[in-house]
């Protein structure tokens, strides 16, 4: 039998449920890499949506950090300063974003929006291989085309 055991629980963190592992024999907590993609994905769209209430040195150290996927040192030569100060714009910048999304939930909103879209592209094809109505057709290109105006309104 090992001499480690790790403890499993499950965690809800901003909307998200995850499971957070932890070595009690190291006494740290083992973060799975689904989780680390999750994040990484939820701050590049939240970069994407609220970057206009950062700092030019906060986006310019997340969109490093977390769209390009550099680490704190290659940041801090990037942008000539140390890598607290790295991590500073990081997790203010992680700060501000996760309360304006506590506050909007604009993320949510937009992934509604495109579900709303997928469905009426199922609805399209759906009344094309049974009905072939014109006026569904009508109305599931409309909805297409406000989802696509609400989703280019973000930019």
């Amino acid at each position: 039998m090992p001499n480690w055991v790790y403890t499993v629980e499950v965690v809800k963190r901003n909307n998200f449920t995850t499971a957070r592992k932890t070595d009690r024999k190291l006494g740290k907590v083992v973060k799975p890499q689904a989780y680390i993609m999750e994040k990484n994905l939820v701050y590049t769209e939240l970069l994407d949506i609220y970057k206009g209430l950062l700092t030019e040195k906060q986006v310019e150290a997340m969109e490093y950090y977390y769209d390009s996927d550099y680490s704190l040192g290659e940041i801090s030569e990037l942008m000539d300063i140390s890598r607290q100060g790295v991590r500073d714009f990081i997790k203010r910048g992680e700060a501000i974003l996760d309360e304006m999304e506590s506050k909007f939930h604009l993320i949510e909103v937009f992934r509604t929006v495109n579900d709303i879209g997928e469905l009426a592209q199922t609805l399209k094809a759906t009344n094309k291989r049974l009905s072939n109505s014109r006026e569904i057709t009508s109305l599931a290109d409309k909805i297409t085309d406000l989802v696509k105006f609400i989703g280019n309104g973000a930019e």
